[in-house]
């Protein structure tokens, strides 16, 4: 969701996918094992969803305004 509501305003929220997966590293380091690697995997997986959906919505959105 977070994917889709950056692609509303690409320009300026590109940030949120990646932040997304930052916190979801530092949480999960913070409450599990600090440096366990298999939790970079899984936030590359949801940076990689948010990117989709985010240039996705972006797409469909200039796709839908242009004439």
């Amino acid at each position: 969701f977070l994917g889709v509501f950056a692609g509303r305003d690409a320009k300026s929220r590109w940030y949120l996918p990646v932040l997304t997966a930052a916190l979801y590293v530092a949480g999960a380091w913070l409450f599990f094992d600090r440096g366990e690697t298999a939790f970079l995997l899984y936030a590359a997986g949801y940076l990689a969803l948010g990117l989709v959906a985010m240039l996705l919505t972006a797409f469909l959105r200039r796709r839908r305004a242009a004439p």
